[in-house]
């Protein structure tokens, strides 16, 4: 899918076929009235900004094909509730779902190998991280986390996400 694609469009809602694997830069920049996506099932890579200020739109249902999501790429999405990432994805995104402010709950599948700063900065409403990773991903600076409830990781990982730089400080939830 092109750069720029449907950027600032009128679009409600849009399928991406199973031929495309990749969605470029900006594709669907400040798409306000976009509300559903349904995603090829052969996505390996949303770059960045690919669904900044989508504010209506619902949904993100990742396929299990993803890799890397790129920054900031649904930041600003403020009606979205809940992510899920397949095992695998490898790396999120700078900033990715900053400013989500409806988001509740987020799935990092066991790939994860790094989630880059800011990257849930301003999820207001995120209570519950779910990470299967068994070795914690790095979370990379700037992560501030205010409201979350409770991180849930495999159990045989509890202790090494405890002492985790960036993870340890949710300790208590963990």
């Amino acid at each position: 899918m092109w750069n720029k694609s449907f950027e600032g469009s009128q679009l409600k809602s849009i399928t991406i076929p199973n031929e495309i694997t990749q969605i470029n830069v900006n594709a669907f920049y400040g798409c306000a009235n976009l509300e559903n996506v349904t995603l090829s099932t052969n996505i390996k890579t949303i770059s960045g900004w690919a669904f900044y200020g989508c504010s209506l739109l619902k949904g993100i249902n990742l396929p299990n094909t993803l890799v890397t999501l790129g920054e900031e790429a649904f930041k600003g999405c403020t009606s979205s509730t809940n992510i899920v990432f397949g095992n695998n994805a490898q790396s999120i995104g700078r900033e990715s779902f900053s400013g989500c402010t409806s988001l509740q709950t987020i799935e990092f599948g066991s790939g994860v190998t790094n989630i880059f700063g800011g990257a849930l900065n301003g999820c207001s409403s995120l209570k519950t991280i779910t990470c299967r990773a068994e070795t914690p991903p790095n979370m990379l600076g700037g992560n501030y986390l205010q409201n979350v409830e409770h991180v849930y990781v495999p159990s045989n990982a509890v202790e090494s996400y405890k002492t985790a730089s960036q993870w340890s400080s949710y300790a208590n939830i963990i």
